[in-house]
């Protein structure tokens, strides 16, 4: 056994987790300062409503503002960081609206991010939005599932088709479990079940996995052939069930199994039998599927068909169900200007509603070098256009060392693809060779969060070869085929794409591997003790599988030999500084029937749970009941908000916070795709003493923007609201209740209420007069803007309480007479004397209270938590006036 050093002539290896650091910008973003208001709009991966060191702010993203008149004081978006800002906009009341792109969805509400509306009442540079992509969330540390490749025949009696092919495992795991250091990969799929596969695509919201048939030489088919789509029950992924899904046979050609061709021997039994398999060498690439992937909403599969070149669309719905010949399309996917028609499809990545696919120039006719390239292509409409190309000339890591003598060469460059093997090995019929000869495939697109992407490149000489092997010539040639894949980054930087090796998309490795020498990833190698030094046996261990979690900062690529010779598993690259994170075995070195240093892993796909939803959002007084939340009305605060089922049975119930906020989750019962009723009808919330006594629900659906109106009706005698929850992730959070005083109400009301009250001197006191040369002025605790925002409230005061404290009063309990005019019970003017109680420690020169909820502006947050049981009665409930004494004689007609 050898002692794994990572190193050679690059960075030794040390393993730690590497967290890169980003500026986030999330406090004062653009400059924000005093006067403005700003914050960032971040990507919210793993929805906890709070911005994580890898959680990028979103670009191009509009926001509103708009003040207490109705008027839009602005419109913006977000730069490229996510940040924002409105200049010079001062302490005043406004409603800032964030507007979701396309594909996205309002971020969860938590300590670090907003509703999609917010009420600033005061400057503020730390409004800051969350945004979903539901797609891509995931939870930490998921499963991450990929199929394996056993020799043989699956569908023998022999040890093949007991074989392991698909297994999935934590993440988060680490190190090798042949030695106990890891957990053993989890069974799901023996080959006689599926066979060989690559692509996998997983319904989270079902948890089922899906897996598409692969040719490679030395493995078979599935029981469903070339055209073969499976389905696992990942719902117990301790009992998994595996059935057939799909035969796309059935409606197109994926090619004929060449072990079905007259003659052909087929494949043995058992994995560790030697297998020629002669007819299927020229086969891998070009028949069965290359990758496969879902959509956003998991209705739709998409398959790549490698033998008509083509695009396949299932519509298969959630739950999935098998399509019907009318639920399947295809297109054409073209060439993107490859010599001699040589070119070949593989990967395909669904990607915040856009569909990709990744293609290579093969130059298998001209055998020309120069004509090798890679794209990515976009579908749009029914027609695809490029995104992004390049040539596949570079230098690139060699397969194997050269002291070991591989054939044709040590595979430091890719070659065209191949079909004759005499072309690599020339006359040579028996013995031992290790034959390299790296044919490009592009197997796999990942998106990273800043929009670069990351291009998993297998080889399909890994596809032709086996570990000791027969030759395709037959068994007196014994062949190993090391694979010489790569792992390309391709940097999105200021809106365009740049390939790795630039000096704007580099980790500044001049290893003279990659394009300009400059290897981005380039800690996949294997170094080893060679002839009394290090070396790197293996430069480019990478094989074409990716996944990508996205608050993690890496990626994750299948390879071959993470450990040790002919062993096979995944490295987790990071996405900062091009180094390997750590590895995880999957299949042991020397494992009878694997694949050895082939390409012995197909796709990765995470199994990530279903993204969280959340649905709610406010309740509010709707001063000028016009329906629409106007910057400076203010929240109900403590009142009950209930959750019904489609059958009116109670689900859950909440109570609205300092906010008037309130929000379901699937902790409450949510289910997507479902009808619920919210409804806000607590019999106490509206009787004498409760937050709503006296209102009535404001207007409905005014206006178009649905954000801001109000949804609560009068239904049955209750204010309620019907709402269906969307997909996984689908975060709504415009199901509101607006509600109103009504004049005639209020004045008769007035006859209901007490004349005395105990309260806090305190918690009233808006502002405090002191004697001064030239007249009274504030206390200097109140801000020049929180003076101008006082007496703008009293001017449009509609109760005002006035009471003059005199000097010869002490601090203390204090009876006085208090003149009440209700100037909106319309042309009265009805003035009555009562008493109240006010109990101070300071002296008070003048006490001014407007009874309606615009009193709050006037004080901090702070004091209307603490004042607000001693002031519920004045300040936070309008529709509770003092209008006399214990029997007052209310006449407003």
């Amino acid at each position: 056994m050898f002692t794994l050093l990572f190193g050679g002539n690059r960075t030794p290896f040390i393993l730690f987790v590497l967290i890169p650091f980003l500026a986030l910008n999330s406090v004062h973003a653009q400059n924000c300062s005093s006067g403005d208001i700003g914050g960032i709009v971040f990507n919210d991966l793993n929805a906890n409503g709070a911005q994580g060191l890898v959680e990028t702010g979103v670009a191009g993203v509009t926001l509103q503002l708009t003040d207490a008149n109705g008027q839009i004081v602005g419109s913006t978006t977000t730069a490229a960081n996510g940040s924002y800002l409105f200049s010079a906009v001062g302490d005043a009341a406004y409603r800032l609206e964030v507007i979701a792109p396309t594909g996205a969805a309002h971020g969860a509400i938590g300590t670090g991010s907003l509703s999609s509306v917010a009420f600033p009442s005061q400057a503020n540079c730390s409004l800051n939005f969350g945004l979903s992509f539901p797609k891509e969330f995931c939870q930490d540390d998921p499963d991450l599932a990929t199929p394996c490749f056993v020799s043989g025949d699956p569908l023998g009696s022999g040890t093949a088709a007991q074989g392991d092919v698909i297994v999935s495992f934590p993440y988060s795991s680490s190190g090798q479990w042949s030695l106990g250091q890891a957990a053993m990969p989890n069974h799901l799929a023996f080959n006689s079940e599926v066979g060989t596969t690559w692509g996998l695509a997983y319904q989270r919201s079902t948890k089922t996995l899906f897996a598409s048939a692969a040719m490679k030489r030395h493995t078979g088919f599935g029981p469903l052939g070339t055209g073969g789509i499976y389905r696992i029950d990942y719902t117990d992924p301790s009992s998994p069930i595996v059935t057939g899904f799909f035969d796309l046979n059935t409606v197109g050609d994926t090619g004929v199994d060449p072990r079905t061709l007259p003659g052909d021997p087929g494949l043995p039994a058992d994995a560790t039998d030697l297998s020629v398999d002669a007819n299927a060498y020229s086969q891998p690439g070009k028949i069965a599927f290359g990758d496969m992937d879902i959509s956003d909403d998991e209705g739709t599969l998409y398959v790549v068909s490698l033998n008509d070149r083509k695009l396949y669309q299932l519509e298969i719905g959630v739950p999935a169900v098998t399509p019907t010949a009318a639920q399947v399309s295809s297109f054409e996917i073209p060439n993107p200007g490859c010599s001699n028609d040589d070119y070949r499809p593989w990967a395909v990545k669904f990607h915040r509603s856009e569909i990709y696919v990744g293609v290579v120039c093969t130059a298998e006719t001209s055998l020309s070098l120069s004509d090798l390239k890679a794209s990515v292509l976009k579908l749009d409409g029914n027609n695809f256009v490029s995104v992004y190309e390049f040539p596949l000339t570079y230098q690139k890591g060699y397969s194997i060392h050269p002291g070991f003598n591989p054939f044709p060469t040590p595979g430091a460059q890719y070659i065209p693809w191949v079909d004759d093997f005499t072309l690599l090995v020339g006359g040579i019929t028996s013995g031992f060779l290790f034959v390299t000869g790296p044919q490009p495939i592009l197997a796999n697109i990942e998106f990273d969060n800043d929009g670069s992407m990351m291009l998993g490149f297998s080889d399909r000489n890994g596809f032709q070869t086996g570990p000791f092997q027969a030759s395709p010539i037959g068994e007196d040639l014994i062949i190993n085929g090391p694979s010489g894949g790569d792992l390309n980054r391709v940097c999105m930087v200021n809106g365009s794409f740049v390939l790795e090796g630039d000096p704007s998309c580099t980790t500044g490795q001049n290893n003279n591997e990659g394009p300009n020498g400059q290897e981005f990833y380039y800690q996949d190698n294997l170094a080893l003790p060679y002839q009394g030094q290090i070396v790197d046996v293996h430069q480019e261990l990478t094989i074409g599988g990716l996944a990508f979690l996205p608050q993690s900062g890496e990626v994750a690529t299948g390879a071959y030999d993470p450990y040790e010779f002919e062993g096979g598993g995944i490295m987790w690259m990071s996405n900062t500084t091009g180094e390997r994170v750590r590895s995880y075995e999957v299949y042991p070195p020397f494992l009878p029937g694997s694949a050895g240093k082939a390409v012995g892993l197909g796709d990765l796909e995470l199994l990530c749970e279903a993204a969280p939803t959340q649905v709610g959002n406010r309740v509010w007084f709707d001063d000028n009941a016009d329906g629409v939340q106007g910057a400076g009305e203010f929240p109900v605060v403590g009142v009950t908000v209930n959750l019904y089922n489609s059958s009116s049975e109670l689900v859950a119930s909440k109570v609205t916070d300092a906010n008037g906020e309130y929000y379901f989750t699937e902790a409450d019962g949510l289910l997507p795709n479902t009808a619920f009723r919210v409804c806000v009808n607590n019999s106490a919330d509206f009787a004498n003493g409760g937050a709503l006594f006296g209102y009535s629900p404001t207007a409905t659906a005014s206006g178009s923007n649905t954000e801001i109106d109000s949804n609560g009706a009068l239904t049955s005698g209750e204010v309620c609201a019907d709402f269906t929850v969307g997909g996984p992730g689908a975060n709504d959070y415009s199901i509101d209740f607006g509600f109103f005083v009504d004049v005639n109400d209020q004045c008769q009301q007035q006859e209901l209420v007490s004349s005395q009250f105990t309260l806090d001197g305190n918690a009233l006191q808006l502002f405090r007069l002191t004697k001064q040369a030239g007249g009274k002025k504030f206390l200097k605790s109140c801000s020049k803007n929180r003076r101008k925002q006082i007496k703008n409230i009293i001017a449009d005061a509609e109760f005002i309480y006035n009471s003059v404290w005199q000097e010869t009063w002490a601090a203390g309990t204090v009876t006085f007479a208090c003149n009440v005019t209700p100037p909106n019970c319309f042309d009265v003017d009805r003035t009555q004397a009562y008493n109240t109680i006010l109990s101070g420690n300071e002296q008070l020169r003048k006490l001014v209270v407007k009874a309606t909820r615009k009193t709050c502006a006037s004080l901090s947050k702070a004091q209307r938590k603490a004042y607000r049981n001693e002031a519920k009665q004045l300040v936070e409930e309008s529709s509770l006036l003092i209008a006399g004494a214990p029997n007052p004689v209310v006449n407003c007609f």
